[in-house]
This record gives C-alpha cells, structure tokens and sequence, in this order.
C-alpha cells in the first residue's frame, strides 16, 4: 500500500563543478499537489566535490571446491547533508507540487538527494535517473 507520495529526477546538466538535476514531486494526500502530469519544475544542484566514495572492503574467501576467490563489498557512508545545505555545496529548489516540507525543503526533494548520494555510492558512477514512491 502506498503511502502517497513520491517524484523522479533526471539529470539536467553537468559542468566541472556541479551536477544540475530536474525534479517533479507529488503528493496525493495534499489537493493541488497531484501532479498528473509529471511536471519537472524543481531543481538540485549537487557540488561534485560533495559526493563521497564508499569504504571498499576486501577478504579472501575460500569456496567449497577450495579454490579462493577475491570478495569486494562496497559499504555505504553517511552523506552530512545538512553541512552541504549550510555551505552551500547542496541547493533546492523546491517543486510547487510539493505537500510535505520539511526545514523549509520539499520532503520528496530531500529523498531524490539521499538517493542520488545512494546511488553514488553503490554504483560508482553519477546516476542519470533517480525516483521514489512511498
């Protein structure tokens, strides 16, 4: 069962410095915030030095037929985005299809930035197309 909200991001722009996404919220629960038509008009702006690598995990791990084989996990850091907010290495604009807010940020806003900084991390690489839907 859903809760009733969500939205998506899509890469909008990249420079040296800075990754630039669009995003589109809704939010069923709040009226005129149902956002049928998916309408892209808020905006994140991510720092590139602001995104952090991963810890990288390595162990030898013996299988049944006992040959050795090389395990690599990739362990997920907490991202300090209320720093990034004061520094200004994170800025959003808010969706007008925003219901929830939360500090003065879109809650579905603040979501697509955890998930991008997620993504980051278990991927390697800056994700292109990020949504959530609760």
């Amino acid at each position: 069962m859903s809760i009733g909200y969500g939205g998506g991001c899509r890469k909008y722009g990249e420079s040296a410095e800075f990754v630039i996404y669009e995003y589109y919220a809704y939010d069923w629960n709040t009226e005129g915030c149902d956002n049928p038509k998916r309408i892209y008009d808020g905006i994140i702006k991510i720092e590139k030095s602001a995104f952090i690598e991963p810890q990288i995990h390595q162990k030898i791990k013996r299988r049944p037929s006992g040959r050795k084989m090389l395990v690599t996990k990739r362990i997920e850091r907490d991202v300090p985005i209320s720093e990034y907010f004061e520094n200004g290495k994170v800025e959003l604009v808010n969706s007008s299809f925003c219901g929830r807010i939360c500090n003065g940020h879109g809650y579905v806003g603040l979501r697509l930035i955890h998930k991008i900084f997620s993504e980051y991390q278990k991927n390697g690489e800056i994700p292109h197309i990020v949504s959530i839907h609760a």
